[in-house]
């Protein structure tokens, strides 16, 4: 699997019109019940969306965007990895103004860092500031605030000031789901063409296996495919395959409706559906073997 932490979330938040339907809160606590976390969002911000563990607030007043979102054995490579991949999501290019640097804000343990954000089409920048809050058992929250250049200091303050209100408890394993997941599950994805240029064909497909013991542990493989041929004159034939297999294994739990799978490496986060024989996560669907 690819790391997916927000990146389909935020896809259904950039093709919507912006509207002020949604309830606003008075400084009132939000809380993620499964992973036992809480916090306090500042008067005037609207939650707008949510999409599985993530929550997006607007501030209509500033236009800043505003994304919430707990996990689990978070790194400094994960924080890294869910900025470029939002930013991916966004169409637009990250580039760090701030370092990843742990820091301590009200006797909490912290990373901050600081990025612009370009939009790849107009060019426009804007600010960001993120802040991720550690707990004493794996569980973390990440924040990420969005800002017009001259609305950045005030709403990096807001997020400051959010810090002392996040209260991170042990999460509570998804039993019945980790059950369910037992099996053998497939993705496949392919094309062909019957010619190139009236000489040849080529084709292409990937395919990713997933193995859940139903306890807790799981095995990952990929696998792909290409080929292309050309009879013009009997001049070039070629085929190759398995370019880019992997395959990993390790352990897995699921807190709330989020898939969570730790390897050697790291660890990755998917929020996911599940229908019958069918896995649904990252717009993506995975037929039960």
């Amino acid at each position: 699997m690819k790391a997916t932490i927000f990146l389909k979330s935020f896809i259904l938040l950039t093709t919507m019109p912006w509207n002020w339907s949604s309830e606003s809160f008075q400084a009132k606590a939000q809380h993620a019940d499964g992973w036992n976390i809480s916090y306090t969002v500042p008067k005037d911000w609207t939650l707008y969306r949510t999409e599985g563990r993530l929550k997006m607030y607007m501030h209509q007043g500033m236009g800043s965007a505003l994304f919430i979102a707990p996990a689990l054995n978070q790194t400094l490579q994960g924080i890294t990895n869910d900025i470029v991949n939002l930013a991916g999501v966004l169409n637009m290019q990250v580039q760090p103004t701030e370092p990843l640097n742990e820091q301590t804000i009200n006797g909490k343990k912290v990373i901050v860092g600081a990025a612009d954000f370009i939009n790849k089409a107009t060019h426009e920048r804007q600010k960001s500031y993120g802040i991720t809050v550690f707990g004493q058992n794996r569980t973390s929250l990440g924040m990420l605030v969005l800002s017009r250049p001259e609305n950045i200091d005030i709403s990096r303050k807001m997020l400051e000031d959010v810090v002392p209100t996040v209260r991170l408890g042990d999460p509570v394993e998804n039993q019945q789901a980790v059950a369910a997941l037992a099996g053998t599950w497939i993705y496949y994805s392919g094309a062909n063409s019957p010619s190139i240029a009236r000489s040849g064909s080529w084709s292409h497909s990937y395919e990713e296996t997933v193995y859940f013991d139903g306890a807790g542990h799981y095995n990952w493989r990929s696998s792909s495919h290409v080929a292309a041929t050309s009879d013009q004159r009997g001049n070039y034939q070629s085929s190759a395959s398995n370019i880019g297999g992997n395959n990993s294994k390790g352990t897995y739990t699921v807190i709330e409706n989020t898939l969570i799978v730790n390897n050697e490496q790291s660890s990755f986060a998917y929020d996911f559906q599940l229908f019958g024989g069918k896995l649904i996560s990252g717009g993506r669907t995975f037929l039960r073997e």
